[in-house]
């Protein structure tokens, strides 16, 4: 009889102790009152972000701030690299304060770095573009930052010096103007006029003379000459008459080697 009663009061203590804490479960949900009691009679009752619903607390929602316990903070982090973002004032839903929800754009021409409103650097940037201006031979690369309206579009706005130069390849110039890693450059920095055409078309005439007369002087003087001319003007034309006059002067220099005796002439 004695260890039933022992039991009986167990099992009494058991289910009153935790009250008497002013603690209770219910299912999954843990609730917590006041001093003595269960469950909760207003808000105050219940902790960080919860809300007292039916006698029970349970999670504020992530559109509220019943109890006034989030603050709205600066930006001090980054959604991506053109947002800054902070915490919004609000519960996350989960029991604790939302560490983001207010969001704001950079400013044109800048980035977001540890949620600042920063310029363009080797740290962060949108693109690395070049200033490309139509003639030069090198133009100088900029750190670019977005556009500022919230999408990842680049604008040249504030660019910063990258320190770093884009060079056109040797004998020519940059032939668009416009903002690009890698400038256009196909104009030979020495454009072949037609004073220019005409003397090198005189001096092959000159030396197709001479070549009548001692084939070994005429045929070296067809290589000077379309050497000269792809050197002088390096741009498709010129190439082309330069590589037609080699294949010229050498196919005759080959047959006469082939042929000495019937096509050379006695020195």
């Amino acid at each position: 009889m004695k260890k039933t009663i022992l039991l009986f009061f167990i099992i009494i203590s058991l289910i009153l102790i935790p009250s008497a804490y002013g603690v209770a479960v219910y299912g999954t949900y843990t609730y917590s009152s006041g001093l003595y009691g269960v469950g909760c009679t207003v808000d105050a009752d219940c902790g960080l972000c919860k809300k007292c619903v039916a006698n029970n607390c349970a999670y504020q929602l992530d559109s509220e701030d019943i109890k006034d316990e989030c603050a709205i903070t600066s930006y001090n982090s980054c959604l991506n690299n053109y947002i800054r973002e902070g915490a919004d004032g609000f519960c996350d839903g989960t029991g604790i304060c939302d560490t983001g929800g207010n969001t704001t754009n950079v400013s044109q021409g800048n980035v977001c770095i540890d949620g600042n409103d920063a310029q363009p650097s080797i740290i962060k940037y949108c693109a690395i573009w070049a200033d490309c201006v139509t003639g030069l031979t090198s133009a100088e690369r900029y750190y670019v930052g977005y556009i500022g309206d919230g999408t990842a579009v680049c604008d040249v706005t504030d660019w910063q010096t990258s320190g770093t130069y884009w060079t056109a390849r040797t004998g020519y110039t940059i032939d668009v103007t416009e903002y690009t890693f890698q400038c256009s450059s196909d104009v030979p920095v020495i454009p072949l006029d037609n004073t220019t055409l005409i003397a090198f078309i005189s001096y092959a005439l000159i030396f197709l003379v001479i070549y009548q007369k001692n084939r070994l002087l005429g045929n070296i003087g067809f290589i000077l000459t379309s050497v000269g001319l792809t050197a002088y003007a390096p741009d498709t034309i010129t190439i082309a008459i330069g590589i037609i006059i080699l294949l010229g002067s050498l196919s005759n220099t080959i047959f006469d080697l082939l042929t000495p005796k019937k096509y050379s002439r006695k020195y």
